[in-house]
């Protein structure tokens, strides 16, 4: 096999529409989990819509906003929840049926399409007016600073603006939090998007000054998110003051809003749970939260310990009875959301790990290009990786003598996938090289964090799973217009071999899967299926 090569496989399972109590952690037997999911991102906020109407005016407006794209329902939020209204997302062309028909049962008179039509297309209000009888309009800039902009002038028409969150307009995870905070008091988020000259910051600050003048400004995030030059040129804008509220990472940073701002007792013990890794489910959920006045805390996808921990420390001391979870265990995993204690390996991936090799787990975050030290060569093991611009980006493994050797994503837009690395063939890995220009996340573990494949496995993006079962047939299903390829990988006599399962554009195979244990890896860039036989 090539020494440099594209093959993963998704971790998103498309799941029916659940809302299911789960087993609770032993050490907060008092605390109860509840997952709020749907079968995609959209049907997902059609869920929490659904959970917010106790909170939510009767006909509320509902708000519309790409389901792929997180900068204008991020500003959206705090406003939607101003409003007591719905956030729901779309996708870029049409609405579909499932959030149509949660449109339809709100019935409200007003739907607030969030972007210009280069983010949601004219034809998805010309479906809105067909099929409703509300008034529809849009809230659309040029770009996604004057669109937050916007929000906050129309919030701003119907009361007094109490304080304007600056949280970065590059990616999306401090402003979730500070979306659901901002809502509990009318506050609006302001995006911190512009290239790195000082122009360039210069040209935001002037966008930006007239509505932070006078009034609390408070900046999601450490410097990465918004940089002390953009904080200096804000103290220098005439606000009433300026405060940052950061932690060393995404989930800390989410640990310290809260701390700030979310009821140390809450009269409503729930707090909300969603995956730091990604952005659709957090969205809806941070109106929910804010309507709510619950706190929502960031997590990993998959468990882990000491994140755990932290997290649980901090549903104790608040007195917290219920935990929900947003989105599905593809997204956040049943361990996660009820704050662990973090399970012990199936027997496969158990088997599988005394096989390929073990390593403790490193996490890395930042912005544009870097190369990153694993600090020891490794075995065979699967990298987790957002990227959260639009811009071109690419990673790849170096082997212990500098030279490139797999190549592991390298396509434009945002992205976040798993994908595989053979570690075990010389020469072994040593560090990533990340070609980005904006922010990323990287997650390297060995083959033990690759969940089981059970019958069938779904996804729209790459990932990676553990096979364990007898030869057999795999039905492959792809709805994208580019390649799909999905391996079969296994050692013999600690030798790699591998076996092409399936090799296609949009359409339908059925076709032969060798017998486990081996190592399921799919490179996919849209919807897809694989279904044992």
């Amino acid at each position: 096999m090539a020494a440099v090569k594209r093959i993963a496989l998704a971790l998103v399972l498309a799941l029916a529409l659940v809302a299911a109590p789960l087993s609770t952690a032993p050490s907060a037997e008092a605390v109860s989990t509840i997952r709020i999911q749907g079968a995609d991102r959209f049907a997902t906020a059609v869920e929490v819509s659904k959970w917010t109407e106790g909170w939510a005016a009767p006909r509320g407006t509902v708000y519309l906003a790409s389901g792929l794209k997180f900068p204008d329902a991020l500003a959206a939020a705090p406003v939607v929840a101003a409003e007591g209204g719905h956030l729901l997302l779309t996708r870029p062309e049409a609405v579909d049926a499932t959030t149509m028909a949660r449109i339809e049962a709100i019935d409200p008179a007003t739907i607030v399409i969030v972007g210009s039509e280069a983010s949601i297309s004219a034809n998805v209000a010309t479906q809105l007016e067909a099929a409703t009888d509300a008034e529809v309009e849009r809230l659309g800039g040029r770009d996604r600073v004057e669109t937050s902009l916007l929000l906050l002038e129309r919030l701003a028409s119907q009361g007094p603006v109490t304080n304007v969150w600056v949280a970065s307009g590059h990616t999306f995870p401090d402003a979730l939090v500070a979306a659901s905070v901002a809502g509990r008091d009318r506050g609006a988020i302001v995006l911190d998007y512009h290239d790195g000259t000082t122009a360039g910051a210069s040209a935001w600050l002037d966008r930006v000054r007239g509505v932070v003048q006078g009034i609390p400004v408070r900046i999601a995030g450490g410097t990465p998110s918004v940089s002390a030059a953009d904080e200096a040129a804000l103290r220098g804008a005439g606000p009433l003051s300026v405060d940052r509220y950061a932690g060393s990472d995404r989930f800390l940073t989410a640990i310290e809003i809260n701390r700030a701002f979310a009821p140390t007792s809450p009269s409503d013990p729930t707090m909300l749970v969603a995956t730091g890794e990604n952005f659709p489910d957090a969205l809806a959920g941070a109106v929910h939260a804010a309507l709510r006045q619950a706190p929502m805390f960031l997590s990993p996808g998959g468990c882990q310990d000491y994140r755990a921990d932290i997290l649980r420390g901090e549903a104790l001391g608040r007195g917290i009875q219920t935990i929900m979870g947003l989105g599905s265990a593809a997204s956040l995993t049943d361990p996660a959301m009820s704050l662990g204690p973090c399970p012990v390996f199936t027997s496969l991936q158990a088997s599988m790990g005394a096989e390929y090799g073990t390593f403790a787990p490193r996490w890395y975050a930042g912005s544009g290009s870097r190369t990153i030290d694993l600090g020891a060569t490794l075995p065979t093991g699967i990298v987790r990786m957002t990227f959260a611009d639009a811009g071109h980006h690419r990673a790849v493994t170096l082997g212990a003598d500098g030279a490139e050797d797999e190549l592991l994503v390298d396509q434009p837009g945002a992205y976040r996938g798993t994908v595989l690395f053979e570690g075990k063939l010389s020469p072994s890995t040593r560090s990533i090289r990340i070609t980005a220009t904006g922010d990323w996340t990287i997650e390297v573990l060995d083959v033990r964090h690759a969940p089981d494949f059970q019958r069938s496995a779904s996804g729209d993006s790459d990932a990676v799973y553990l096979f364990g079962a007898s030869s057999s047939e795999v039905v492959a299903k792809y709805s994208g217009s580019d390649t799909f390829v999905a391996w079969e990988l296994f050692q013999q006599d600690g030798v790699f071999d591998g076996y092409l399962v399936v090799e296609m554009g949009a359409g339908t195979q059925r076709v032969p899967i060798g017998p486990g244990p081996s190592i399921l890896s799919v490179y996919a860039t849209d919807d897809w299926s694989l279904d044992l036989q």
